[in-house]
């Protein structure tokens, strides 16, 4: 992959989420990785450093602030085409200063006028002082979900803008299920819209049906636990090979089910794509773009095109669908259908055409 001048592809990957995120670091070192094995060159930079799980919203924000300048100088030491920003709240002046660099595509995966401000008055007055400002200085976007890119909250950016829902990285693997069912629940943090409240719910109505758990980052687990109530044991894993291996135990896998509590109709979770990669049969309670396509009687798709998350699951239809599934995997072509080098491809060209505009 070149640019017009026929050097190959330089891109700085800013990102504010670090090791410790660990679902979506490595979903965003395989597209990394994805983008070298076609020829770009693509340095990662993690806005204010390691560590933003342990600090709350408002020092991460000082932090951030605070390290403008050596994220800022980072990037410029890698000299990129086109810079990848993942958008996760404004840094007053980041953007300004990185646009001296190269062009600016940013990454949206939510409204954060919803996700990050969340009830906070100070928070949603902060967003609304300072956002504006940083979105018009991009020179595009990629959103997961054609919702988010429609929402007027992002009409600042003013140029080209892509979707690109979240893709599968894991492949298909052995299974060692036991003689119960086996069904989970997979978060990076508690956070509203995973819905870990309404999993507990039905787990304490459908005990006798199966096991239910939830896997999560060891430092979450207590938090988790919390959440979840009794009826659910939750599964702290310290690697992604732990976290591959509790998967691989599955007899069925849930999606998120609060996703109404980010304001949002549709989506395409990165946990989700790991269910898909791996062949889990899966019950997906909102509609995903990125399966629009896919017929498989083991990816349930309980909420239609138009609908509102389902925010309660039929238990009935809840047990006879984990019952069927006993055994059962996704067809392959389900798994191949959300293939990440193929998105990753796409988005490569969508970045690679800001050289030529720029």
């Amino acid at each position: 992959m070149f640019n017009i001048e026929g050097s190959p592809l330089r891109i700085a990957y800013v990102t504010p989420y670090g090791a410790e995120y660990r679902a979506i670091s490595t979903h965003t070192d395989n597209r990394i990785n994805a983008w070298r094995d076609r020829g770009a060159k693509v340095e990662k930079v993690i806005i204010g450093g390691e560590g933003r799980l342990a600090r709350s919203s408002w020092r991460n924000l000082l932090n951030d602030i605070f390290t403008i300048r050596d994220t800022v100088k980072a990037v410029s030491k890698i000299t990129p085409d086109v810079i990848y920003v993942r958008w996760l709240t404004p840094i007053p002046g980041l953007f300004k200063a990185l646009r001296r660099i190269a062009p600016i595509v940013v990454e949206i995966h939510a409204d954060d006028l919803l996700e990050v401000a969340g009830s906070s008055r100070i928070r949603r007055f902060y967003l609304r002082m300072t956002r504006g400002r940083e979105l018009r200085v991009a020179s595009g976007a990629t959103f997961v979900v054609a919702e988010i890119s429609a929402n007027p909250h992002f009409d600042e950016i003013s140029g080209p803008r892509e979707i690109f829902p979240n893709a599968s990285w894991l492949q298909r693997r052995d299974w060692h299920e036991g003689s119960r069912p086996r069904v989970g629940l997979s978060v990076g943090a508690p956070f509203p819209a995973s819905g870990i409240d309404r999993f507990g719910e039905i787990a304490r109505d459908l005990a006798e049906v199966a096991d239910w758990v939830i896997v999560c980052p060891a430092p979450v687990a207590g938090r988790v636990e919390e959440e979840a109530g009794a009826g659910v044991s939750v599964v702290p894993t310290h690697s992604e090979a732990e976290y591959v291996e509790e998967l691989a135990t599955w007899s069925v896998a849930f999606g998120s089910m609060g996703l109404e509590r980010k304001g949002l109709r549709t989506a395409s979770p990165l946990k989700v794509r790991d269910y898909v990669g791996l062949g889990i049969p899966t019950v997906l309670p909102y509609w995903d773009e990125g399966v629009v396509g896919v017929d498989d009687p083991m990816l349930w798709k309980v909420a239609g095109e138009s609908d509102a998350p389902v925010q309660h699951i039929d238990r009935d239809a809840c047990r006879h669908f984990i019952v069927r599934a006993a055994g059962q995997r996704l067809r392959e072509s389900t798994s191949s259908a959300v293939s990440g080098p193929v998105v990753e491809a796409r988005r490569l060209e969508f970045l690679r055409s800001f050289t030529r505009s720029s």
